[in-house]
């Protein structure tokens, strides 16, 4: 920060003012070198430095304002030059509240060193000419008039605009001071409210514990009663999985029994067939063939047929088995990787005989990836759809005779394997869309139905593989069920402790 050095062009050819200005000059630096100390301000040190600078100041304002009165100065030069003392001691109080900063005591300084050296050179060498002039006999006013009349324009311009800056900067610094009171007042406010604050925020923060213990409790009893339902959800599960079961095991046993007919009745021909062969190779006691050639040809003729019945039979049976065995592979398998068209056809395939009665059932299977999944649980919710549609047929076809069909498809979409069942069927009307997946929900008679398959289904699909289970229906045409499940699996996710 830059100090004041003193000039040959600050004398003024006054003694005493010389001297009182250098005192000015030496007291403004040495509150600038306070304002400048290396850490930051030191406040008790430009405070002090302050005061000596204003007493000193308004000691040498009194001291000019004696002197000009003794000589006999202009009047209005003299209350010109008083008010220009009266200002700056204002200004300096004003100021001396943002002298508390390293910022506010560089803007207090600046002020100070421009204010002196204008006042110097202007005022105050303006004063000390009209001394000079009554030194050399003109009257006050003469005086006065030869110096407004020989004032360098430009002087007299940088004066009028130092003037101009100094009205300025008092109206900022009243502005400021204002601001300041203002400020102290809100701040007083401020206080007493966050003081109401306070209080008011312990008695809520208390309230907010006591709640925290009720939302604590309610939360352990939610645990518990989540956990409770979790297990009768699983338990509802396995009981409808136990229906579906049984209900397949009628139909499974009706699919197995034609089979084993064709096996009975062909294994039946052949044993008699090779007594009668036996007894061809052993002649009777006459000597004649028991058997005749007609009869002969006969066997030959109908032992392939019976023999090919019969593996025909046993290949149904052992078809049968296969795609039980890929149907009822249990939950406790996990996730793994499958070929989802195949666990399709064999759900089909399982479902056959419960579906045939009415409905065709027609396979378009896309070519899918391996999909992640827990194939069980698919199979589950697949048979349930499939079951759904059948009874959806079932009720637009019952008395007239008609079969309707279920086609069943299979396509790659992304990340995700989507299985489509459309069925034939009524549709499903307005008012029940939004119920149609909901437990223990069913359009059919009392007894025909618990209402669990679909809501079964959305569970596995939707809790239990992340995926998506929705339907689209048009009434008098049938519906369609989309079963949408990720290609990699779930991702098993690790529960915070509570």
């Amino acid at each position: 920060m830059g100090a004041l050095a003193w000039d040959e062009k600050f004398n003024t050819g006054l003694g005493a003012v010389d001297a009182q200005h250098r005192r000015l000059v030496s007291l403004l630096d040495a509150f600038g070198e306070a304002c400048t100390r290396p850490g930051g301000v030191d406040q008790p040190s430009v405070t002090g430095a302050l005061g000596e600078l204003a007493d000193y100041a308004q000691s040498h304002f009194t001291a000019e304002e004696a002197l000009m009165a003794a000589r006999g100065i202009d009047a209005r030069f003299f209350a010109q030059h008083k008010d220009e003392h009266a200002d700056f001691v204002a200004q300096v109080g004003r100021l001396s509240v943002v002298a508390s900063d390293d910022a506010g005591a560089r803007q207090l300084f600046q002020f100070l060193v421009g204010w002196l050296t204008f006042h110097i050179l202007g005022t105050d060498q303006r004063m000390a000419r009209q001394l000079r002039r009554l030194d050399d006999g003109l009257s006050a006013q003469q005086a006065y008039a030869l110096e407004e009349a020989g004032q360098d324009v430009g002087a007299g311009l940088l004066l009028r605009a130092f003037g101009e800056l100094l009205g300025l900067v008092d109206e900022r610094n009243r502005a400021l001071s204002r601001a300041n009171e203002d400020l102290e007042r809100r701040v007083a406010e401020r206080t007493a409210q966050l003081s109401d604050a306070n209080t008011s925020l312990r008695a809520s923060v208390e309230a907010l514990e006591a709640r925290r213990a009720e939302l604590l409790a309610a939360h352990r009893a939610l645990e518990s009663e989540v956990a409770e339902r979790l297990k009768v959800e699983l338990e509802l599960r396995q009981a409808q999985k136990l229906k579906a079961v049984g209900a397949l095991a009628a139909g499974i046993a009706h699919e197995f029994n034609t089979p084993l007919q064709y096996v009975g009745d062909s294994v039946q021909f052949l044993s008699e067939a090779v007594e009668d062969l036996l007894s061809v190779a052993a002649p009777s006691s006459s000597g004649t063939a028991a058997l005749s050639a007609a009869e002969l040809r006969s066997l030959a003729e109908a032992g392939p047929r019976a023999s090919q019945r019969a593996k025909d039979g046993l290949g149904r049976m052992a078809g049968l088995v296969r795609s039980l065995k890929t149907f009822a592979q249990a939950d406790s398998t996990g996730q793994t990787s499958v070929d989802l068209n195949a666990a399709v056809a064999s759900t089909v395939a399982v479902a056959k005989p419960q579906l045939e009665p009415t409905a065709d059932v027609v396979l378009h299977l896309g070519a899918l990836p391996p999909v992640v999944c827990e194939v069980g649980a698919f199979n589950q919710a697949l048979l349930a759809v499939l079951m759904n549609g059948a009874q959806a047929i079932a009720q637009v076809s019952a008395g007239k005779g008609q079969r309707g069909t279920l086609t069943v498809r299979t396509k790659h979409e992304g990340a995700h394997a989507l299985v489509v069942v459309e069925d034939t069927g009524g549709g499903v009307p307005a008012a029940v869309q939004e119920r149609i997946f909901e437990p223990f929900f069913t359009t059919r008679p009392v007894g025909q139905g618990a209402g669990q398959g679909l809501a079964v289904a959305r569970s596995i699909i939707v809790d239990g593989h992340h995926g998506q289970l929705w339907f689209e229906t048009e009434l008098g045409r049938g519906s369609r069920f989309f079963l949408k499940v990720p290609l990699e699996g779930v991702r098993p996710v690790l529960r915070a402790a509570s």
